[in-house]
């Protein structure tokens, strides 16, 4: 047996204090935390293939148990759904400010043709 300490996951660490999720085909292990698999969610995954396997075989897909197919479809969705309303607020937020800008512009372009104004007036009066 070898003295140096085993490598693993995409990190290249040999911590396994921690969750960690083993291929299927290629059989290398993965901190959960590293390709974001949750240990909530590996309890659904029935067989897991990892990023780098399913790159190169298109035939894998992580299969997950029958009975937890709709929990695991209405959990991604919920993930897509938060990120689309983060998504939605940024968009919104970069509105308003988009707004406020334009509004401050007019603001300034409207002072600097008052003041303009009120000089060219002043000017008209003192040539009375």
């Amino acid at each position: 047996m070898s003295d140096e300490e085993e490598i693993y996951c995409i990190c290249r660490s040999s911590d396994v204090s921690r969750f960690m999720i083993g291929c299927d085909h290629c059989e290398e292990w993965y901190h959960g935390d590293c390709i974001n698999v949750t240990a909530s969610d590996a309890k659904y995954i029935k067989k897991f293939f990892c990023k780098e396997c399913r790159d190169k075989n298109s035939h894998l897909s992580i299969v997950y148990k029958s009975k937890y197919k709709d929990k695991i479809a209405d959990l991604q969705k919920q993930k897509h759904h938060h990120k689309d309303e983060r998504k939605e607020k940024k968009e919104k937020k970069k509105s308003k400010d988009k707004d406020r800008d334009r509004s401050r512009e007019r603001h300034k372009h409207k002072e600097k043709k008052s003041k303009k104004d009120r000089e060219d007036r002043s000017k008209e009066r003192s040539r009375d």
